[in-house]
This record gives structure tokens, C-alpha cells and sequence, in this order.
């Protein structure tokens, strides 16, 4: 005959208890304060084992036996796409594949990083060029600056030899004014006493005018010449005799 062990009321009240708590855990809505999984992340990096398999999948049908180098998520107008780098023997390439396994794009990674190089040489060089032509530049302003300065050299060796010039001009004015006066002052009259009068002069003035009387005479210089200018009075009558050093009779004049 099978005996009955009675449950206690209090232990199937805690049973009880106990499953319909586990329901409401079952049913109860996400905890806000639980921590979420990191899912589509901006340029979140990661390797093969973590990619999706339907991105794997996709990586190996567009680049056969290629392996993964790096990867990231980037968001696309509201999309996560994949950004996947893989090395096909040497040969970098870079897939663009959506969460469904799409491929969208394929572009060659090493031809990019070249051309970057390439451009960053470009700048670098057309940096160098600026400068060089900077140094001609200058080069020329100095060479420019060094022109003007012979220049203004030159100009001032001109002015100095024009001034020399006038000066010798000058000075040569100054020679024949002199001269112009010195022969001013030879052609000056200068009396004389009548016992100063060469003999030869006298007698030849004794000569053409047997009956005169000297009354005065005064030498003078023309176009370097002796000339000895007598005054004589003949009977009343005055003349002027010109006779030179040899006693030559220039001219005899009558005076008013």
C-alpha cells in the first residue's frame, strides 16, 4: 500500500514563488542599465575571425586566397559598410562590401598609397622649385641691385670727369682771359720822356719833317710790336708820327 508524504503548505508556496518570478525574468524587457554589444562602430578595426561570414564570404570570392590585413566599419548615408584591406601575393586591395555581402566597390591599395607618395613628392617638389625660384629671385634683385650700384658708379665717375672737363674749361678761360689782358696791357700807351727816345727814331723823324720840334712821345705795344708814337710841331701845326724800333715811319698824321 503506497503511503502519501504531505508537502508542506510554506515549501509549495516557495516553489510556487520561485517559477513565477522565472516567468516575469523571461518576459521582462531589455535592463537600460545592462551593458549593449558594440555593433557598426565608425572605423571599428578588426581581423578575419570577427568579420561577418557573409563579408568573409564575399572577401574570398572577389580576391580567391587572399589574406585579410585589416578591416573597419564606416557609415554610408545610414549603411555600415565594410572596409576591407587583403593581400593577394604581394598586391594590396581595398573592398568595399555591405552587411549582406555585397561587393561595392574594389580599388588597388598599393596603386593609391603610390599615388599619395607621388602627390606628397609633387608638393615636396614644387615646395623646392618655389624655393629656388625665391633664391633666383633674389639672386636677381642682388644682381639687378649691383647693376644699378656700377651704374650709379658710372654716372658718378661721368660727373666727375665732366667736371673735370669744366674745370679745365674753366681754367682755360682763365688762361686766355689772362692772356686777353696781358695783351690788353702790352697794347697800353706808356709816355716817355723825349730824352728816352731811341736816336734812330729821332732821326728818322728829323728826316721826313726837317723843321718840326718833339714836343711829347709814348711807346706802345701793337700785335707785339714797338711802336713809338711822337708828337711834333711844325710851325704851329701839329702831326703824330708813328715809328717803330728800326726807325721806320709807320704813318705820319696831322692832328686837328
Amino acid at each position: 500500500m503506497t503511503r502519501f508524504i504531505p508537502i508542506p503548505p510554506i515549501l509549495f508556496a516557495c516553489v510556487f514563488a520561485l517559477s513565477f518570478i522565472g516567468c516575469i525574468n523571461d518576459n521582462a524587457p531589455n535592463n537600460p542599465l545592462a551593458p549593449k554589444p558594440t555593433v557598426g562602430t565608425l572605423a571599428l578595426s578588426g581581423d578575419q575571425a570577427t568579420l561577418p561570414e557573409t563579408v568573409a564570404d564575399a572577401v574570398e570570392r572577389t580576391v580567391p586566397g587572399s589574406v585579410i590585413v585589416e578591416w573597419e566599419i564606416e557609415q554610408q548615408g545610414g549603411l555600415s559598410i565594410y572596409v576591407v584591406q587583403v593581400d593577394d601575393q604581394g598586391l594590396l586591395s581595398k573592398l568595399e562590401i555591405d552587411s549582406q555581402g555585397t561587393v561595392l566597390s574594389v580599388t588597388d591599395a598599393s596603386a593609391s598609397a603610390e599615388a599619395e607618395s607621388t602627390e606628397d613628392d609633387t608638393v615636396e617638389a614644387g615646395t623646392a622649385e618655389d624655393g629656388d625660384a625665391e633664391a633666383t629671385e633674389d639672386e636677381t634683385t642682388e644682381d639687378g641691385d649691383a647693376e644699378n650700384g656700377d651704374a650709379e658708379d658710372g654716372d658718378a665717375e661721368d660727373d666727375a670727369e665732366d667736371s673735370d672737363v669744366e674745370e679745365d674749361d674753366a681754367e682755360d678761360g682763365d688762361t686766355e682771359d689772362d692772356a686777353e689782358d696781358d695783351a690788353d696791357d702790352s697794347d697800353k700807351d706808356e709816355e716817355i720822356a723825349l730824352a728816352d727816345l731811341p736816336q734812330i727814331v729821332t732821326e728818322a723823324i728829323a728826316q721826313a719833317l726837317p723843321s718840326g720840334i718833339l714836343v711829347k712821345a709814348k711807346a706802345e705795344t701793337e700785335d707785339g710790336i714797338l711802336v713809338y708814337e711822337v708828337e711834333i710841331d711844325v710851325d704851329g701845326q701839329s702831326f703824330e708820327a708813328a715809328v717803330d724800333a728800326e726807325g721806320n715811319i709807320l704813318e705820319i698824321e696831322e692832328e686837328d
